[in-house]
């Protein structure tokens, strides 16, 4: 028996120590191409993640294969340019007031808004329904050590039940949604999952501090999270940001802007740069990228505020409503 140990571990790779390719069983064929990919990836893996690390940004695990985990990998935040552009610019001098107060951030994912306002609002409270992503969300607050964040893991809406929740499987986590409002992915992993009301939560929570910014992504179940904190709204008159997939039909934008004019929100304005992919493109992943960067290059990366009086049939990726103007100071005129 000891020999026919010996004779087996030969055959599969040879003499212990010196392998034999001749007598040794290839298991598994690597080709020149994969090698030279492997290293050129590799290679370029540790530039853009020593590039990441610089930026000083929130640490972020995330789904590799997700269209948020790789903006996050590349750029070392989601909507990076976005963000720097309405905290450094639209929204520069308010900085003390939202150290003072709360963020909300409804429809939290892996955490990334949650993190970038951690640093900035004296506490956040992030909204987050879906079993999985709950769970990174956690594991990015404890590898940051961020203590000011508070999860709830349900929805929010305008009353306290158990809805159907479609998980976007196709590469985007962040396009999932409660069938309720409307604009869920077709197609994907379905389960029932808890909403609450808002304004509850809050008393539970015991929160004092005031609410500084309300931020919903919530794939077009907008209306009901808003009904579902008026209370808050209407006392501490919350910046309020969120995005419209579409003007008209269910859960379309032009009824939330509708609402928030009735409470006073009189000024609501687009953030965001002043070109968009087609229609026909944007559902083929292989041209949208390509015509996104030929219509950039061709007219400006920039980023403009813009007060809207009502939306156009397109998708917005971020709007801010806001009770009185917004001025940036030092804004250059459009």
């Amino acid at each position: 028996m000891e020999g026919s140990s010996e004779s087996s571990r030969t055959a599969i790779g040879g003499r212990a120590g010196a392998p034999d390719p001749a007598r040794g069983l290839r298991v598994r064929a690597i080709g020149r191409a994969q090698l030279l990919r492997q290293f050129l990836l590799t290679r370029l893996t540790h530039r853009i993640s020593r590039s990441v690390r610089a930026k000083g940004y929130p640490m972020l695990a995330v789904v590799p294969s997700d269209a948020v985990g790789q903006q996050i990998f590349a750029d070392g935040l989601y909507e990076e340019d976005l963000l720097l552009a309405l905290f450094d610019v639209v929204l520069a001098g308010r900085e003390e007031a939202f150290r003072r107060g709360v963020a909300l951030d409804v429809g939290a994912n892996v955490g990334n808004h949650s993190l970038f306002f951690a640093r900035r609002f004296a506490h956040v409270i992030a909204f987050e329904p879906n079993p999985p992503v709950v769970k990174i969300l956690e594991a990015n607050i404890d590898l940051n050590d961020a203590g000011n964040v508070t999860v709830v893991p349900v929805g929010l809406a305008d009353a306290s039940c158990n809805l159907s929740f479609v998980q976007d499987n196709s590469g985007n986590l962040g396009g999932s949604g409660f069938v309720a409002g409307g604009a869920a992915p077709r197609s994907g992993r379905e389960r029932v999952l808890p909403v609450r009301v808002g304004d509850a939560e809050l008393r539970r929570l015991g929160l004092e501090l005031p609410v500084k910014l309300l931020k919903i992504d919530v794939e077009g179940h907008e209306l009901a999270v808003l009904r579902g904190l008026q209370d808050r709204i209407e006392a501490d008159a919350p910046l309020i940001l969120f995005e419209s997939n579409r003007a008209t039909g269910p859960g379309g934008g032009s009824e939330v802007v509708a609402w928030l004019r009735r409470r006073g929100y009189a000024h609501i304005y687009s953030v965001g740069r002043r070109w968009e992919v087609p229609p026909r493109v944007r559902g083929v992943p292989k041209l949208r990228g390509l015509i996104e960067l030929l219509i950039g290059c061709a007219r400006g990366g920039h980023f403009w505020l813009e007060e809207v009086d009502r939306l156009e049939e397109r998708a917005y990726s971020l709007l801010l409503a806001s009770r009185e103007p917004v001025a940036p100071p030092g804004l250059p005129p459009q």
